[in-house]
């Protein structure tokens, strides 16, 4: 079910059954109904998208603070980043010792992460997770995109006691929900990395 889930939250949306994921809020198609064009700011330019550094290639501190930083608004900053194990590779190569702080809080354990493997960079913890896309770090603003769960769903148990024509028993577990995210500006991605 945590595989399922994981999948769910970075997918791209493509899939019917899962998650409009973190691809489809941090990618540039149209979400909500609504495409890059129709939300402007007042020069004229695309006001809703995530900015996305594509064909990153070598990852470099400035790269990093790039990205974090067109996903900043005043106060308003990303909170969290997101990577494969071989992105956060190129991050940990990347910072010098002193900058390289592996921190174990209790506070991200519900994240659903190890928490041994949290990098604090930037005021921000680095998550390792294995659904991510490959090449990529995801900076994220939760305060505006955020997994919202059906309460009437929410893990809700089917059992069934005799499965026809053999001797077992089946129960699954329900989930409906999706992500959301009511402003896509908020986050921000690095892609095309070069990983080792």
């Amino acid at each position: 079910m945590k595989s399922r889930l994981g999948s769910g939250v970075f997918n791209d949306g493509a899939i019917s059954n899962q998650f409009g994921g973190l691809q489809l809020i941090v990618g540039s198609a149209a979400y909500g109904g609504l495409a890059s064009t129709d939300i402007l700011d007042e020069s004229g330019n695309d006001a809703w998208l995530a900015y996305i550094k594509s064909s990153a290639g070598t990852l470099t501190e400035p790269l990093m603070q790039l990205a974090f930083s067109k996903a900043c608004e005043d106060s308003d900053k990303p909170d969290a980043a997101f990577m494969l194990q071989n992105a956060f590779n190129e991050v940990w190569g990347v910072l010098a010792a002193h900058q390289r702080i592996v921190v174990e809080d209790a506070s991200f354990s519900g994240a659903g992460h190890d928490q041994s493997k949290v990098l604090q960079y930037n005021g921000i913890p680095h998550f390792i997770d294995s659904h991510m896309k490959s090449g990529a770090i995801y900076y994220v603003n939760s305060e505006y995109t955020k997994l919202h769960v059906h309460s009437a769903e929410d893990l809700k148990a089917q059992s069934f006691k005799q499965l026809e024509d053999s001797n077992a028993v089946k129960e699954r577990m329900l989930l409906m929900g999706n992500m959301f995210c009511v402003n896509r500006r908020a986050n921000s991605s690095l892609e095309g990395i070069t990983v080792v």
